[in-house]
């Protein structure tokens, strides 16, 4: 559809020092301005893309105890093609971002997270909608390792691909 979403209600569980953002997405028309693949409530951190009118790169952002990071995909997506989109950050790694399990970005650590509870949202912020599939979403309270998201992609990706 094109207002469909998922929203995780707020949980101790969902506030992070670190992360681990993993998102199967199949995007299907031209993304608007800081249209989401995830979301927390609060601009806590979130997987978005940037800019509006042109299928832009990828995006993470996070809130750290020295400031804020953002980190964009060097490479740009194209229409009706599944990617897994996945980042990590944590305050000993920094920030990395991969696109079909390929580092497309990094950045280095400014701080651990600075998280509070709040809802989480799949594909939407609430205001903005992701003109995408979903094909699946996962967080991990850890930044994995690029062999780790290599593994993930590996056993996932006939699914999409």
């Amino acid at each position: 559809g094109t207002d469909d979403q998922i929203s995780i209600p707020a949980s101790a569980s969902l506030t992070f020092t670190a992360i681990t953002i993993i998102i199967w997405a199949q995007i299907t028309a031209t993304p608007t301005l800081y249209d989401p693949f995830i979301w927390k409530f609060g601009d806590k951190w979130e997987l978005y893309f940037p800019n509006a009118g042109a299928l832009t790169t990828p995006s993470f952002y996070t809130v750290t105890t020295g400031g804020s990071r953002s980190l964009a995909s060097s490479e740009a997506l194209s229409l009706n093609t599944w990617y897994q989109i996945a980042a990590t950050y944590s305050d000993a790694a920094g920030g990395v971002i991969y696109l079909n399990a390929v580092s497309k970005g990094t950045i280095a650590s400014n701080g651990a997270m600075s998280d509070a509870d709040g809802i989480v949202r799949i594909a939407s912020d609430n205001a903005r909608f992701l003109p995408s599939i979903t094909g699946e979403a996962l967080l991990y309270n850890r930044a994995l390792t690029a062999a780790e998201i290599n593994y993930n992609y590996s056993v996932t990706k006939w699914r999409y691909v």
